[in-house]
């Protein structure tokens, strides 16, 4: 889900894997502070989902990693996490052939196997172009933070909100 500070006009854009729970957990322990869509979702899914015109009035907000560290954390993540939910028939990782694909190759081989994996054999089964892998929450993105400076999201939000922000655990 996307984190959406309409006071403020702030949409918080949640990229996997760069430590957006932690951020979402502590903005909303706080009372203007909402969630809105599905994790992860991105600007125009958001547009959507709320109905609401995202225009140059409102700060977008996203964060990126370092590419290496990111690839490293999903591989982890998906043999260790998201490896149950190939038996929830519910789960989007169940219903997409491709995430399939992905999680038990991240099960099977090692990490430079399944990086060759994901990086070549699933690009040439799905085909889709990308700018890069973060373009989903990037796109519309008007301030973007690196992952390895947590603080200066936290900084910047605190200064435009007037309000402490505590962060639990992030993503290794």
């Amino acid at each position: 889900m996307a984190i959406i500070l309409e006071d403020f006009k702030i949409l918080i854009l949640q990229t996997p894997g760069t430590g957006s729970t932690a951020l979402e957990n502590a903005l909303l322990s706080i009372p203007y502070a909402k969630s809105c869509a599905e994790k992860h979702s991105s600007c125009l899914e958001v547009g959507k989902f709320t109905g609401i015109s995202f225009d140059s009035s409102w700060d977008i907000v996203s964060s990126v990693r370092n590419l290496f560290d990111w690839y490293v954390s999903e591989w982890m993540r998906l043999k260790t996490l998201y490896v149950w939910d190939l038996f929830d028939e519910n789960s989007f990782y169940f219903r997409d052939l491709l995430k399939r694909k992905e999680i038990i190759a991240a099960c099977g081989y090692d990490f430079s196997a399944w990086l060759n994996f994901v990086l070549i054999t699933l690009y040439q089964m799905d085909r889709q172009t990308r700018r890069c892998i973060f373009h989903r929450w990037t796109e519309n993105a008007t301030r973007i933070f690196k992952y390895e400076d947590s603080g200066a999201m936290t900084l910047y939000l605190e200064k435009k909100i007037g309000i402490s922000l505590e962060l639990g655990k992030i993503n290794k």
